[in-house]
């Protein structure tokens, strides 16, 4: 993030006033999942408050309980995070494509009462020998160092973090450790106090051990978290994730078919 600040604010400009075709039912459903769900009722058969047209036949009847008043919950709030894959794979025309996908789904996050923020990944995802001399039948375990790139942080507005995301397209780089990082993203979600949780992954999803991947939506799935997956040029992102969409150009998000995947995931 040292880059020149002024650089990142223009990109960033430049990607948020870009126009999409067709995003109404997009945005609309994207807006119905984030939206904090606020619990209002009526309590009805009162004796005093509001009157109830419903009950105007019981007023006929001369019944005294015709009125209704507001009946108050605690409201479901609503908490997402934005995991976007920056390993050396989304180098180019990927990188940017997931930079532009970033700033028009946070354009729709920031217009939501709910909390959001926005990281990237990358890392090193390694084979590590457990015996150094190699004449030995040497055993060795796999080790993932995962890099965290805080685009949009849990509380900052979208203001403050538009460098930032204008910077995206400069920090692809090494490896992917997918299963570490998903589960980084998934934990920092269960340690919110919010009660609906999702959690996107923005990938080319390039060297992705599905079995991993279907472990870590399993853990999702258990704690009520929706997995969502976001393939950039990713044919095969649906091994990985069973709620999942493909995108190879910008004006996809406005499509039937990423409005459906929203539609379905807000009805799981």
């Amino acid at each position: 993030m040292h880059a020149d600040k002024s650089q990142g604010q223009y990109t960033y400009s430049r990607e948020y006033n870009t126009p999409i075709s067709n995003m109404g039912a997009t945005t609309a459903n994207l807006l119905r999942l984030l939206q904090s769900v606020d619990n209002i009722g009526w309590n009805t058969h009162k004796e005093s408050g509001r009157v109830d047209l419903r009950a105007l036949t019981r007023m006929a009847n001369g019944s005294p309980d015709i009125f209704k008043t507001r009946a108050y919950k605690p409201a479901i709030k609503t908490a997402v995070h934005l995991m976007v894959d920056c390993s050396g794979s989304m180098h180019g025309r990927d990188i940017r494509m997931a930079q532009s996908v970033s700033i028009q789904l946070a354009k729709i996050f920031a217009r939501t009462n709910c909390a959001w923020a926005i990281t990237g990944f990358n890392g090193e995802d390694r084979l590590e020998y457990l015996d150094s001399n190699p004449l030995s039948e040497s055993t060795c375990m796999r080790k993932e160092k995962v890099n965290l790139i805080p685009f949009k942080e849990w509380g900052e507005s979208l203001q403050q973090s538009a460098p930032k995301l204008g910077l995206m397209h400069m920090m692809a780089d090494d490896s992917t450790p997918d299963y570490s990082a998903v589960y980084l993203g998934l934990q920092s979600l269960l340690a919110r106090k919010e009660q609906k949780r999702i959690l996107f992954v923005l990938t080319d999803s390039a060297g992705f051990n599905v079995e991993h991947m279907r472990y870590v939506e399993s853990i999702a799935k258990k704690h009520g978290v929706k997995l969502v997956g976001i393939g950039i040029n990713a044919q095969d992102i649906h091994h990985s994730f069973s709620n999942s969409v493909n995108v190879t150009r910008i004006g996809q998000l406005g499509s039937s078919t990423f409005s459906k995947l929203l539609e379905t995931v807000n009805k799981g």
